[in-house]
């Protein structure tokens, strides 16, 4: 039985070095993360769609290994995504050749 002022300063690296290494941390995966201005305003009828688009479009950079398309109160896009590619250089090369991308008439990224 501990006394009951002890304090334990054994740190989580000493007491399970293995487990600590594999520990994700706050900047793991950022460097791979783009975020996307620009992007039309739709409805949930047409979020589909636009996810296609927005696939077909940034997919051709490398895999796209998650998508956040935030939604507002009504639930339609908010003009803006983030976009996880699988290594943070295809984030970058999508981000320097989408810039100033025209997707059509009235949406450029």
């Amino acid at each position: 039985d501990d006394p009951e002022d002890f304090v334990d300063n054994v740190s989580d690296d000493e007491l399970m070095p293995e487990i600590m290494k594999q520990k994700p941390r706050e900047s793991d995966g950022v460097d791979s993360v783009i975020v996307v201005d620009g992007v039309p305003v739709v409805g949930t009828d047409r979020v589909e769609k636009l996810k296609n688009v927005i696939r077909k479009t940034f997919g051709k950079f490398g895999k796209l290994v998650n998508e956040h398309y935030p939604m507002d109160d009504e639930g339609k896009t908010k003009g803006y995504i983030f976009l996880e590619f699988s290594s943070p250089e295809n984030a970058e090369q999508a981000v320097l050749a989408m810039n100033n991308y025209k997707l059509d008439k009235t949406h450029t990224f």
